[in-house]
């Protein structure tokens, strides 16, 4: 009996730390009071991993009442930021999830990312940044790790070695095409030498015959009696 309550005390205990557990712990978000309104922020799939496609995941919702607050899209812009880098993204609603609204992007660098949220929710004007390296939601990571058999960056100087012989035998084969088109040029050239020269000495035997023909004396005809 003792041990089915000690069971039953565990699995209450259980329940209740999951209940009552931060959601940007349960979630890997964080979860942020601005005025009257809580923001909850982290990345759309998580975890996050470099060259995957994802997006900015923000959650809005009433701090008296829990209703999710909609129709933000065009009112909030959002900014991610990584190291010195900047970029604007558009921010839309999730289909069939009031108040949550993401932006897509495809992480290309490992490391922490903020994301910064400008704009007006319910009248109120709001800028606020939400840093990973906070720790209140992940950064992004190598996708290395889960890729098999070959990790794509292990692979990357075989492919490369592959491109650049590729790119040799290429180059080989342009300069063959183009000797060969050099020859070619060069017998047609040498051929119409030889038929210009050929010309040139027939019209010039013609003239030198032209010039003894004109020039021999014509003999007087005798006068008939």
């Amino acid at each position: 009996m003792s041990r089915m309550l000690r069971m039953l005390a565990a699995t209450w205990l259980l329940v209740t730390v999951v209940l009552v557990a931060p959601p940007s712990v349960a979630l890997a978000h964080e979860r942020r009071d601005v005025g009257q309104y809580t923001f909850v922020v982290g990345w759309l799939v998580e975890p996050a991993f470099t060259g995957e496609k994802n997006g900015i995941s923000l959650r809005i919702t009433d701090r008296d009442t829990g209703q999710p607050v909609e129709g933000l899209e065009d009112m909030v812009s959002a900014e991610v930021v990584f190291g010195g880098q900047r970029r604007n993204v558009d921010l839309r609603a999730v289909f069939r999830d009031p108040g949550h609204y993401t932006a897509d992007l495809v992480p290309t660098r490992d490391g922490d990312y903020r994301f910064q949220f400008i704009g007006t929710v319910g009248g109120s004007e709001v800028n606020e940044t939400f840093d990973s390296a906070d720790g209140g939601f992940h950064g992004v990571e190598l996708i290395d790790a889960i890729q098999f058999p070959v990790a794509a960056a292990a692979n990357a100087p075989a492919q490369a070695a592959s491109q650049t012989a590729d790119q040799r035998v290429a180059a080989a084969e342009q300069a063959v095409a183009a000797n060969q088109t050099l020859a070619i040029v060069g017998i047609a050239v040498g051929v119409l030498g030889v038929l210009l020269g050929g010309l040139a000495l027939v019209a010039r035997g013609r003239r030198e015959r032209a010039a003894e023909q004109g020039g021999a004396p014509r003999i007087a005809e005798e006068p008939r009696g």
